[in-house]
């Protein structure tokens, strides 16, 4: 039996926190809309955002990925598009693997129904055995096909998906709104979108916060104004503008993939508990959800510094 001994002992020094896989995936998957060459660097690349590229590499071929020093990385998106994707053929179609990646699978099925191809979306058996049937009805409410095939263990989608008017039950994932999201200003027309049950909303948030970037700017309805007789029970109503064009702005060469908190969390605590930490590369504004522990540490009585960098150190706990 092997043992393991843990000493007490305090945590001190500087980190820099890997890249954000949720920020990652929607900086990839809205670049496949965009007319212009993208470049997106970050620090610390991970299998999921390995997996996102992949994807997004089968749609736009000519992307590619430079890794540099200090554990750092580049990708460039290409702005042409796989022209198995824009015509019509049943027997030449293009299968696209999301492994056990939940958003991967639901937000890129709702993007393939922007194209008039067939495609073919998979993932790990445990993947698979999770609940889909909002792909279902967000896809056939565009007027759009899918259909699963149980001897090919996937999904067969077709578009294109027409505007419409959504309405959609998040009690189970909120991860096609956000492909949803990404998909519809591109159309050619305005589509609408009714959500009830507003699961997991912060993540829809943090979507339509890296849209904005791209100057995609979605509007939300106030819920005075939402139609309540017509559509009982949904709390939530956007309106989304056709022919848009995707248009990231950035100061630097390449826009970056900020921090991703979640993993910052545990050292927060750490150094809360006993230490000195600094934050290197953490967004103070981020809209990612685990971005709320920096409150709940000050609720505790954390010693909390913000300059440029975020530090944490031990004070008298409440």
């Amino acid at each position: 039996m092997r043992i393991i001994k843990i000493s007490k002992s305090k945590l001190n020094g500087s980190i820099n926190i890997p890249s954000s896989k949720s920020v990652a995936a929607r900086y990839l998957f809205s670049s496949i809309f965009s007319e212009k060459n993208i470049k997106i660097s970050g620090f610390g690349f991970n299998k999921d955002i390995s997996s996102y590229f992949n994807v997004v590499k089968k749609i736009k071929p000519l992307s590619k990925i430079e890794f540099l020093s200090d554990n750092k990385f580049l990708i460039e998106i290409d702005r042409e598009i796989n022209s198995l994707l824009l015509k019509k053929d049943d027997k030449n179609y293009i299968s696209f693997d999301c492994k056990d990646s939940g958003f991967c699978l639901r937000a890129i099925s709702i993007i393939l129904s922007f194209f008039p191809s067939k495609s073919f979306v998979k993932g790990s058996k445990q993947l698979l055995a999770r609940p889909h049937n909002m792909l279902y009805k967000t896809i056939k409410q565009g007027k759009g096909k899918i259909w699963f095939s149980k001897e090919d263990e996937g999904f067969f989608i077709e578009g294109p998906i027409l505007p419409s008017t959504f309405k959609l039950n998040t009690n189970i994932s909120s991860q096609h709104i956000s492909g949803l999201f990404m998909t519809l200003p591109f159309l050619k027309g305005d589509s609408v979108i009714f959500l009830k049950n507003y699961e997991s909303s912060s993540f829809i948030y943090l979507t339509l916060d890296i849209l904005k970037r791209g100057n995609l700017n979605i509007e939300k309805v106030e819920k005075s104004k939402i139609e309540k007789f017509i559509y009982h029970n949904y709390n939530e109503k956007y309106i989304i503008k056709g022919n848009s064009k995707l248009d990231y702005k950035s100061e630097e060469e390449s826009l970056l993939i900020e921090a991703d908190w979640s993993s910052a969390a545990n050292f927060m605590v750490a150094a809360t508990l006993g230490g000195k930490i600094t934050f290197n590369n953490l967004n103070i504004d981020s809209k990612q959800p685990d971005a709320a522990i920096l409150e709940v540490l000050k609720m505790v009585g954390a010693e909390i510094l913000i300059d440029k960098n975020i530090t944490i150190k031990r004070n008298e706990l409440k």
